[in-house]
């Protein structure tokens, strides 16, 4: 109910059944459309239409309809299990781990990668949960998100060319810097920041 919920307010139910479907996929959309027209009228209307989407060049493994899916698997659980990695290692099991799109099938697939699902625990879930009021958070062992351009730039800004690696292993260290990045140097404010160092 949740994804047909998510699909159907992103505009990306599919209209009319592509003849080259297999019997699995129509039945699954069957149920997608039973779930959305359930909905209320004013909730509809709120829905985005398929054409403000650009989804040229998108990767099937990428594309919004999966990641969805994804999204809905984590809302729905999000207060049912207690660890964030526990959390975004179980995949549902369902049409979307089976197939890399509408029409193809695939060996079964995550619906998120490693990399991307500890920046989402570590970025989302974990805030959530420190906001809802949940007191028994491990912030010493966050999952660690890949390392980006503006981990390094910050980095570079605060530490000069040469720093260590070593400096931004952490997950805490990684959030730090970001959090540095969106404070202080893309506001332009560097200066002020060397000045309370």
């Amino acid at each position: 109910e949740a994804y047909a919920l998510l699909l159907g307010l992103a505009g990306l139910l599919p209209a009319n059944p592509d003849p080259a479907w297999s019997r699995e996929t129509r039945d699954f959309v069957r149920t997608l459309w039973d779930g959305w027209w359930r909905q209320p009228a004013d909730l509809k209307e709120h829905a985005l239409a398929p054409s403000d989407w650009t989804l040229a060049g998108i990767r099937p493994a990428n594309h919004p309809v999966r990641r969805l899916m994804a999204a809905a698997h984590l809302v729905f659980h999000l207060r049912e299990i207690p660890e964030n990695r526990q959390l975004l290692a179980e995949q549902p099991a369902n049409f979307w781990t089976t197939h890399i799109s509408w029409k193809t099938a695939c060996t079964p697939t995550a619906l998120v990668g490693e990399p991307r699902a500890n920046a989402i625990a570590t970025n989302l879930l974990v805030p959530f949960r420190a906001a809802t009021g949940e007191t028994k958070l491990d912030f010493g062992h966050l999952p660690i998100e890949p390392l980006n351009s503006v981990i390094r730039l910050t980095a570079h800004a605060l530490f000069g060319p040469d720093h260590p690696p070593k400096i931004y292993r952490s997950a805490l260290a990684r959030q730090g810097l970001i959090q540095v990045f969106h404070d202080y140097l893309a506001t332009r404010r560097l200066e002020e920041l060397r000045t309370l160092v």
